[in-house]
């Protein structure tokens, strides 16, 4: 680890893959305006695959058992921590372990461990969450450098992936992998499932050069069953599971990720895949907030007005079938047109 002789900077994220992923920006931006700072993340394990390898970051600092975790944050004197996402817990572990100065959202009533509270209300959905993100570090410069967000892959990991893809999957030469990924952690309304599954025959008959991979996460294994028995040998599906690592360098080497609004979504569009995702009508699942972040990338939502939140008496329960199986194979059409 090199040694750095400047301030020392925690950063705080400690929920999914997606919410990692989307801090990228800001740690990048802490890195151009301290070169010399000791940077470090406290991050799940669940998620701290996401950062290896990222050259802003010095240190990643998975969150473990409370005491345990304390006592490592204690010993890295750290002067400053800027937590992107408020928890309880997060706010205490960062006051306890006598950090002088914290940054983070003025959203919970926790918020008021922290030295500093922004107000930003991001329930309304105006910017994206990394915007949001970039904007807490107002409290440390006025000019913020902008960049995209950033997964970075070592050459054998890349090697392995496009190894794994011939042998396991068979697909080499010129042929275009399009990523399926139907499932999601359940933080917004999905795309029907016998959609996905309609869009990949589609797929294949449009774009005789395409082909899918269906992929999901242990927990979905039960998706990837019905769609293995749904379409047959027309298609792959990754039954195998794969450690994070791998599974980001399977999805380096597509032409084109297909997802709802979950963590492999942004994974791709931090290595710079192109993407088709979906997001119901709600503000606070808004794709303004969390889809892709940057151009290149096509976001779709139902043609239905927008709702404040999901209701027993909503008018369309089935406002995800909006999105039609024509509709999202145009727009993957155009993506796999467009060039890797």
């Amino acid at each position: 680890m090199e040694m750095r002789t400047g301030r020392r900077i925690l950063a705080v994220r400690t929920d999914r893959i997606g919410d990692v992923v989307c801090i990228t920006p800001a740690l990048a931006a802490m890195r151009q305006l301290y070169p010399d700072a000791h940077l470090a993340v406290l991050v799940s394990p669940y998620a701290q695959d996401v950062l290896t390898g990222n050259p802003d970051v010095d240190e990643i600092i998975p969150d473990g058992p409370f005491w345990a975790t304390l006592r490592r944050l204690r010993s890295g004197r750290f002067d400053t921590a800027v937590v992107f996402f408020v928890t309880a817990r997060a706010a205490a572990l960062v006051r306890l372990a006598g950090i002088k100065r914290s940054i983070g959202p003025a959203s919970k009533a926790w918020s008021l461990l922290l030295t500093d509270m922004v107000r930003q209300n991001r329930s309304e959905s105006v910017k994206h969450e990394a915007d949001y993100n970039l904007e807490l570090l107002r409290q440390l410069s006025r000019e913020i450098p902008r960049a995209g967000t950033k997964v970075v892959l070592s050459p054998e990991e890349a090697r392995w992936a496009e190894y794994y893809i011939a042998s396991r999957c068979g697909i080499t030469g010129d042929r275009q992998l399009v990523i399926i990924h139907p499932g999601s952690g359940g933080s917004a309304k999905d795309w029907p499932l016998e959609n996905f599954a309609a869009l990949a025959d589609a797929l294949a008959e449009a774009a005789p050069a395409a082909r899918v991979l269906f992929t999901g996460s242990a927990r979905e294994q039960a998706v990837l069953q019905w769609l293995d028995q749904r379409t047959g040998s027309r298609h792959k599906v990754l039954r195998e599971e794969l450690p994070l690592r791998r599974f980001i360098a399977l999805v380096s080497r597509a032409r084109l990720l297909v997802a709802n609004s979950t963590g492999p979504l942004h994974v791709a569009v931090a290595l710079g895949v192109r993407t088709v995702s979906f997001y119901p009508p709600l503000r606070a699942c808004s794709p303004t907030r969390w889809g892709p972040y940057g151009a290149g990338h096509l976001a779709l939502t139902p043609p239905v007005a927008p709702c404040a939140e999901c209701v027993r008496a909503c008018r369309t329960p089935d406002c995800m079938r909006f999105i039609t199986v024509s509709s999202a194979l145009q727009a993957a059409q155009a993506q796999l047109a467009l060039g890797a």
